[in-house]
């Protein structure tokens, strides 16, 4: 049974009420707050380390960061707004659609950058010297991250930006409430399967193949400290990384897949609306923390400032007495 629009909104208002809300912003405003600030500074140690330090898979790693940054300003910041006010703000249908199109975009772009990630790290683990050619690290490395940019860029250019559908956008739900192309069967189900359940399997195997690859060589790379103390970073770095993403991504696709299968539109609503719909924001906050627990040195560097910034010199102000004498 289809519900209308008035029905849909009172029900999620009754599901996800104000201290609902108000929770879920106590949670998202501390963690971001810290988040841009290491965002910032990770992206630039990142940049600016030395050429024989800097490697390839820390150019995904600062695309990441960066599209993390942009999504805590501008999606995230919309969504927070929406939780303290209980309505969206500014009122208008372009922030809408500008607002759908960064959401949409950030999230493939999580999921298709992590899943090119996640295949770098099979090459840079197991065949290091595949991009000893710059004409490799064109072709392999920096035109695959041109495309995945590209497309994403593109595609919701075309379903949300210059798509002729109709919105009926909804201010007192977050995001507007839906686009109008997830209306059309097709494209909706375009978008699902290729933009979102796809690379979602392909990061699970490609993480599930790389362990248990590792596990199976691991004999032979320990032969070599170097080697194996690079190999294990790698694969700890993406693993981490990966699980962030998948915890966070994972249960409202879940719940998506399962309405599918079991043709209940209402299954798992409750939870839909009042948590799983907003897990995936978390991946973007808690990025710049999963990447500084696998940079020790700049974790010392930020403990370091941490340090000297407590260290305040107290100065003793002592009263000067002087005699007057008439």
């Amino acid at each position: 049974m289809n519900l209308s629009d008035e029905n849909l909104t009172e029900l999620i208002n009754d599901i996800d009420s104000e201290f609902s809300r108000l929770l879920k912003l106590c949670i998202l405003v501390p963690i971001n707050l810290l988040s841009i600030p290491l965002t910032f500074y990770t992206t630039i140690y990142l940049y600016k380390r030395r050429v024989e330090q800097r490697t390839l898979s820390d150019i995904i790693l600062i695309i990441l960061l960066l599209v993390s940054f942009i999504d805590i300003l501008i999606n995230q910041s919309g969504v927070m707004i929406y939780f303290r006010l209980s309505f969206i703000w500014p009122q208008n249908s372009m922030y809408c659609i500008v607002w759908n199109y960064f959401n949409y975009l950030d999230y493939y772009l999580n999921l298709y950058l992590t899943v090119w990630a996640s295949i770098e790290r099979h090459i840079l683990i197991f065949h290091h010297t595949f991009f000893d050619r710059n004409i490799k690290k064109f072709y392999f490395h920096k035109l695959p991250l041109i495309i995945i940019i590209c497309y994403g860029i593109l595609i919701y250019l075309v379903l949300i930006i210059f798509n002729p559908c109709i919105n009926h956008f909804q201010m007192n739900q977050p995001w507007c409430g839906s686009i109008c192309f997830t209306q059309k069967t097709i494209t909706y189900l375009y978008d699902w399967f290729i933009n979102s359940v796809f690379p979602i399997c392909l990061i699970i195997i490609l993480n599930i193949t790389l362990i248990i690859r590792v596990i199976k060589r691991k004999n032979h790379i320990q032969t070599n400290q170097l080697i194996w103390k690079r190999c294990r970073k790698l694969t700890i770095q993406m693993i981490t990384i990966s699980s962030i993403y998948l915890i966070c991504f994972l249960p409202s696709g879940i719940i998506t897949i399962l309405r599918s299968l079991l043709a209940d539109s209402k299954f798992g609503e409750q939870a839909m609306q009042t948590c799983f719909r907003y897990t995936f924001l978390l991946a973007n906050a808690l990025l710049p923390y999963v990447t500084l627990s696998s940079l020790p040195e700049l974790r010392k560097k930020i403990k370091l400032f941490i340090r000297q910034s407590k260290q305040f010199r107290v100065f003793k102000i002592r009263p000067i007495v002087t005699n007057i004498c008439d």
